[in-house]
């Protein structure tokens, strides 16, 4: 879907433990947000998946908030 690893990034809380959110951005030919989208409500083992469009303005917007970012 045009999603490489490094362009994951998750959200940590305060203990620094992943909050559950990330941020991924899709590039290149391969990009397909479409499907992407397509996963909302999906399972991952026992969880279950939102996907929302988002923008890199919103997540510095939770950096700016002191959530950090890896």
């Amino acid at each position: 879907m045009g999603l490489a690893e490094d362009k994951v990034k998750l959200v940590l809380g305060r203990d620094m433990n992943p909050t559950g959110e990330a941020f991924c951005e899709f590039s290149g030919d391969g990009a397909n947000i479409k499907e992407a989208l397509l996963k909302d409500k999906a399972h991952l083992g026992t969880c279950v998946v939102e996907v929302f469009k988002s923008s890199l303005e919103e997540m510095q917007r939770i950096i700016m908030m002191g959530k950090p970012v890896v």
